[in-house]
């Protein structure tokens, strides 16, 4: 017979012997480390009781232990008493509900450092904390975060160095079915070096929560990171107010950057953002399937980019300096962008369709879909550099 995983129990304060042995003699929520270190050589599982009350986190946990491998995990996750008990409930100290430039902004939960590999987080809520629910700060590999519900947070994910390390890289981690919902910067940041790289079933609504200090992503990628795939997830309500030093309000769903490459983005909508839908200065990016609406601007690019199947619907002026664009170039690169089977709905006369003017290296190439739109189309700013194939069709809405 294949031996069962061992198996520890937490509870917030602890139980009985606090052994961890069982549910009767469970340890403090502060003694993950020290169980996930028992666990280090077999695997197995941290079980975290739902039905000792709230888990009250004042301060953040340094984690420095892992799994042996990736097929020996830690799993750290809500211990089901039966098919109707609740998720274990993990509470911050951030301000609730939010209000904007609050100083209670709350702390974060779990500093992930050298030697947390190979771990697993699941079937865990999250209310009230601040920059980093999970803070990779030193390099990681092989981390699993999925079927979570957090509230009201800075960041679920940070990636920020932490002590001496150059980086924190993380090599290997998936997001999988998250509910994120209400938060001042955004789902997750990576940095560094960080690659292969899996997002699959997130809901990221900032619920418009405003910081006139700073401004939301939901999923933010910088640095050097590479092999990213973002896969049946929402972005929504990333909104910026005026900040000092501009006029342009930002706020996007999805933002790469410049030295970040290999990233699919796929059956992915982004919504209701005050910048960009989706703001890609990653190469060899790739969309297929997503559909961006009520930004202002749906789709910005700033390097080489290939989109598939994609869509547009009325870009939404939220505030701010800045035209309503559905396909726009940005910076200096000289590049272009190729979109087959494209879909527009464009029932307003005020927004560009296609925008290159900003970059004047830039060109698209548009093979085939349809474009619904009143009057004349206006793709102002475009002229040659803007390639509409004859398979293209256009529709006008006016009666």
């Amino acid at each position: 017979e294949t031996p069962q995983p061992k198996k520890y129990y937490i509870s917030p304060r602890g139980t009985g012997t606090k052994s961890g042995d069982s549910p009767k003699n469970s340890k403090s929520i502060k003694d993950l480390n020290t169980l996930i270190g028992r666990l280090s050589t077999t695997g197995g599982e941290i079980l975290l009781l739902p039905n000792k009350g709230k888990y009250e986190i004042n301060s953040s946990i340094n984690i420095r232990n892992g799994g042996i491998s990736k097929e020996k995990p830690v799993v750290i996750k809500t211990y089901r008493i039966n098919n109707n008990s609740a998720k274990a409930t993990l509470k911050g100290t951030r301000k609730a509900p939010w209000v904007q430039n609050s100083s209670s902004t709350g702390k974060e939960f779990l500093r992930l450092m050298s030697g947390a590999n190979n771990l697993i987080f699941e079937d865990l809520q999250f209310e009230n904390f601040g920059n980093g629910i999970f803070r990779i700060a030193q390099p990681i590999s092989n981390l699993t975060i999925k079927n979570i519900r957090a509230t009201n947070f800075t960041r679920l994910v940070e990636n920020y160095k932490s002590g001496s390390v150059s980086n924190a890289s993380v090599n290997g981690l998936t997001l999988k079915n998250i509910e994120a919902i209400g938060y001042t910067r955004g789902v997750i940041r990576l940095k560094y070096s960080s690659t292969n790289i899996t997002i699959k079933n997130l809901l990221g609504d900032s619920d418009k929560q405003l910081d006139s200090e700073s401004f939301p992503m939901g999923i933010a990628i910088d640095d050097y990171a590479s092999n990213i795939t973002i896969e049946n997830s929402l972005l929504k309500n990333h909104r910026q107010v005026r900040s000092k030093s501009s006029l342009y309000f930002n706020g996007d769903g999805i933002a790469t950057e410049s030295k970040v490459s290999n990233v699919k983005i796929i059956d992915t909508v982004s919504t209701n953002n005050s910048d960009g839908g989706f703001d890609l200065k990653s190469t060899q990016t790739t969309l297929l399937r997503t559909l961006a609406s009520n930004n202002k601007r749906n789709y910005r690019f700033w390097n080489p980019a290939e989109a598939n199947d994609i869509t547009s619907l009325s870009p939404k002026k939220h505030g701010g300096s800045g035209n309503k664009v559905h396909f726009g170039t940005y910076g200096s690169r000289n590049f272009k962008i190729l979109i087959e089977n494209v879909y527009i709905y464009e029932p307003e006369s005020r927004s560009r369709l296609f925008s290159v003017g900003e970059n004047k290296g830039s060109s698209m190439k548009v093979e085939g879909g349809k474009i619904y739109t009143i009057d004349e189309p206006d793709i102002t700013d475009s002229h040659p550099r803007v390639e509409i194939s004859e398979k293209t069709q256009f529709i006008n809405l006016t009666p």
